[in-house]
């Protein structure tokens, strides 16, 4: 049939107009250049065994995860389409006859205006300009891109975004996080009154809030509930029973938030590893949840004990010996209620008392030529400082051994020997030696510290000292941790394996300890194998117990976070009796140790008891001077026939130094020892002596 001649323009004019819409329509749904912003995963921990243990917010601070399509319950995917796009698996991203209906009601109508919107067009919005104030321009690009978002995604992967990118309150982006936060389950495992909730929740988070709002969200919850069954999503006869449904919304926690807060914190590396799937945000750790449970109620109970010593608080690191993975790690007592629970005792420097002694001894063996059978005494002693004043160290029990063997003396934490063998050391190497080990928190020069260091004047993180213990453990090898499982650690050769093995014989023997501690106390192990070092800070603030076992390095601490003074806590009282329930929960026994055999040395000693070193006396005028006598005192295992004192060359009177005769100044005392007519020990001492007047 021919077309009238007239006809012919509009005929082409309406031609033209179809294959304009229509190539404007299909480069639209299938060309136009466009993207769903990423949205920023939160990253799930999982300890070694695939159990959650925390959570990382998101970069934009959600709690945001992964949502595959599997994981929608069938019910949230046709009541969310009941609610919000009744035609959403019709149309192409726009609702022509929602727009025509919207359009009559709002032209024609009063009351509310209306909205033609789609899940698509809300992705749209939602990803470009949320917070934007909306436009005819924003209008329009918001339904052309929606009509591409329909062309390149099937519609199960739109709605799976589209529950994916609500946000939902607490924090939570996502139906997957809600679900977590406000009943604590996987979306599977969610009911459908719990899945209505929710639904009902994202209207407005802040409104609808069934914590803050119960009532405004009860209210919201039952007219959802009522317009789903009233479409028939959800069964009219089992409306009654859903809108009855009672709910509990449990805080959000991490099962290890010591762990999360550590990653947070910087303490441990977040990698872009193999170790952590960016795309899921998952990111699977060494630590184990199951272990660390245990480990907690050990040391709770431990402390529940003991609160009547004033002591509050804990801190507990557990790694595994061979791979050098962190399997427990506890920052304190009650994480979520307590003033100090936050408070990170694991990476927090304080003073680390006597676990610093081996390292001290190592260097002795090492360096000096010093041995576990030689002999030192443990008598009064006094020191030069960098200020001038003398150091006295004492030990613990206040009371001295006399001539005790160097294995006695470590094993025994004898303060005196552990000193004696510092300044045999020298102080500069000591310090560059731990810091060597990987301790940063000793940043001041070796002056500041003085000979005390050797007895933990120095503040170290309890990770740092466990770590530095490696040399003792691999054989002079200083290990880093790793939180991750399977990765390669670096160790460095800092010791010598000979040195360090007699370290391990001395701490690791029972019977060098007798003097000290006795047996069947806690830190008494006849059946398995313990290396432990504890210590004790000044005033009882803080006590330690750090070592290892066949397969664990173990570090503890007990005190308060506060600073607070415990009453008495040392040695296997506090983490001593932790550390020892620790090697009882995790080690089997069975292991025999070796009889100790030690050669002592039978050389003779020689030291003077009075006056000690550097030690300062005062002329007093009123009294008299016959009384003002010192007597000097020796002790010496050396055999001998004669003893003499002389005082600046001269020899002394035997009843001693009349000190008001003296010239106020420094005097030198020298002590000789002789037999058969020959020296065989000598020794000297400064001392000073003042007017009454002085200084």
């Amino acid at each position: 049939m021919k077309i009238a001649a007239a006809k012919r323009p509009f005929v082409f004019f309406a031609l033209t107009c179809l294959v304009v819409f229509l190539g404007t329509f299909l480069y639209v749904r299938y060309a136009l250049p466009f993207e769903l912003p990423e949205e920023p995963y939160s990253t799930v921990i999982l300890d070694r065994n695939g159990t959650e243990i925390g959570e990382i917010l998101s970069k934009n601070g959600y709690r945001h995860r992964p949502f595959r399509n599997e994981d929608i319950p069938d019910f949230t995917k046709r009541a969310v389409v009941s609610l919000e796009d009744r035609r959403f698996f019709s149309h192409f991203g726009l609702d022509p006859f929602g727009i025509i209906r919207a359009f009559w009601n709002n032209a024609v109508r009063e009351g509310p205006r209306q909205g033609a919107s789609t899940i698509h067009s809300w992705l749209v919005r939602n990803a470009l300009w949320i917070e934007a104030e909306r436009n005819w321009f924003r209008k329009i690009s918001e339904g052309l891109f929606a009509m591409r978002l329909d062309g390149k995604m099937k519609k199960e992967d739109v709605l799976r975004e589209y529950l994916n990118r609500i946000s939902y309150g607490r924090l939570s982006k996502g139906f997957s996080a809600a679900s977590r936060s406000y009943f604590g389950k996987e979306t599977k495992n969610l009911t459908e009154a719990e899945q209505i909730a929710l639904l009902a929740i994202a209207k407005n988070p802040a409104k609808y809030d069934p914590i803050k709002n119960p009532a405004g969200f009860r209210e919201r919850f039952e007219a959802v509930s009522e317009a789903l069954a009233e479409s028939g999503v959800l069964p009219k006869e089992r409306l009654a029973e859903t809108m009855a449904e009672k709910f509990s919304f449990p805080a959000p926690k991490n099962a290890l938030p010591y762990v999360v807060d550590a990653f947070k914190q910087g303490n441990f590396f977040l990698p872009k590893n193999p170790n952590r799937d960016d795309e899921a945000g998952r990111m699977t750790t060494s630590f184990d949840l199951e272990m660390t449970n245990r480990i907690e109620k050990i040391a709770r109970g431990t402390l529940s004990e003991i609160a009547w010593r004033n002591v509050s608080d804990y801190s507990v690191l557990i790694v595994r010996r061979d791979t050098k993975e962190v399997l427990v790690m506890l920052w304190g007592n009650d994480y979520f209620s307590s003033q100090w629970g936050q408070v990170n005792a694991v990476f927090a420097p304080r003073q680390v008392g006597s676990t610093i002694k081996p390292f001290t001894y190592l260097l002795a063996f090492q360096n000096r030529g010093v041995a576990p059978e030689d002999t030192v005494l443990d008598l009064p002693v006094s020191f030069e400082t960098a200020e001038g004043t003398p150091y006295e160290p004492k030990n613990y029990s206040l009371s001295y051994r006399w001539p005790v063997t160097v294995a006695e003396a470590l094993a025994g934490s004898l303060n005196v020997p552990a000193v004696k063998m510092a300044e045999l050391v020298g102080i500069s190497e000591l310090l560059g030696f731990l810091r060597s080990l990987g301790i940063s928190t000793l940043t001041k020069e070796s002056d500041h510290y003085g000979l005390a260091l050797t007895l933990g004047v120095g503040e170290i993180p309890l990770y740092e000292l466990l770590r530095a213990y490696t040399v003792f453990s691999d054989r002079g090898k200083f290990c880093d941790f790793s939180p991750f499982p399977e990765t390669e650690v670096s160790c460095v050769e800092r010791a010598d394996a000979k040195s360090v093995e007699k370290i391990e014989a001395v701490l690791t023997n029972r019977a060098f300890k007798l003097h000290e501690f006795w047996m069947l106390t806690a830190l008494d192990f006849p059946d398995r194998f313990a290396f432990v070092k504890t210590g004790t800070s000044r005033n009882f603030r803080d006590n330690y117990a750090v070592g290892y076992t066949k397969n664990y390095l173990i570090a503890a601490w007990s005190g308060n976070k506060d600073g607070g003074n415990m009453k008495g806590v040392s040695w296997a009282t506090g983490a001593g009796e932790i550390f020892a329930r620790i090697v009882r929960e995790l080690e089997p026994s069975g292991w025999s140790p070796e009889e100790a055999t030690l050669q002592t040395d039978s050389s003779g000693h020689l030291e003077i008891l009075s006056p000690l070193p550097k030690s300062r006396y005062r002329i007093d005028p009123n009294i008299p001077s016959r009384t003002q006598i010192l007597v000097p005192k020796f002790f010496t295992d050396a055999e001998f026939e004669n003893a003499e004192w002389f005082l600046e060359g001269k020899p002394i009177e035997k009843d001693g130094i009349e000190l008001a005769k003296e010239v106020p100044g420094k005097r030198t005392l020298v002590l000789r020892l002789e037999k058969d007519g020959r020296t065989v020990a000598e020794k000297t001492v400064e001392f000073e002596i003042v007017s009454g007047a002085g200084d």
